[in-house]
């Protein structure tokens, strides 16, 4: 009796794990736009004032990663393109933050635009095959299995870009 109440508990964690796993895959892609609402220059750098709209029912994280520049129909990055920027934290469900950023000042007339690097936030359920995948690669220690548990847990980063501007 013992014996059998193990393997239906054994199947029922295995039952869950594929759940999760299976509910993580089916996700859209992110649905964040970035926006840059406004350019001004600021002595030696240029400050864009960046509109970010999240329109998922998910939480997401945004920072600033790198300026580009068009050049032969290609964007390149811009060594030391930003030089600081403001944070906003997380970006909740359906919302819109603002962010400024002061970029390195480049010839008037380039066409610039500002790659941002996302992550979703997962919790409880959703995030239960990341954690598994963490606990047992040994990454991170006291990891919980628990398919309740309400630590937000962030997704590998995907890049978006800002639409494209001209440097003043």
């Amino acid at each position: 009796m013992k014996k059998r109440h193990l393997i239906l508990a054994a199947v029922a964690v295995a039952v869950v794990i594929g759940l999760a796993v299976v509910l993580s895959t089916l996700r859209p892609p992110p649905v964040l736009t970035v926006r840059c609402s406004k350019v001004a220059v600021m002595g030696d750098s240029v400050g864009l004032t960046l509109e970010i709209s999240n329109r998922t029912a998910m939480i997401y994280e945004a920072i600033p990663v790198r300026l580009e520049r068009l050049e032969e129909e290609q964007w390149k990055a811009c060594p030391d393109g930003i030089a600081s920027f403001s944070t906003f934290g997380n970006l909740g469900a359906n919302g819109r933050s603002t962010v400024f950023c002061l970029v390195k000042r480049l010839p008037g007339g380039t066409q610039l635009r500002l790659v941002m690097k996302t992550e979703r936030a997962q919790k409880g359920l959703e995030s239960l095959a990341l954690r598994a995948r963490l606990r047992l690669s040994g990454q991170v220690s006291g990891v919980s299995l628990n398919p309740f548990d309400r630590v937000l847990f962030f997704t590998e980063a995907a890049e978006v870009e800002s639409n494209p501007f001209v440097a003043p």
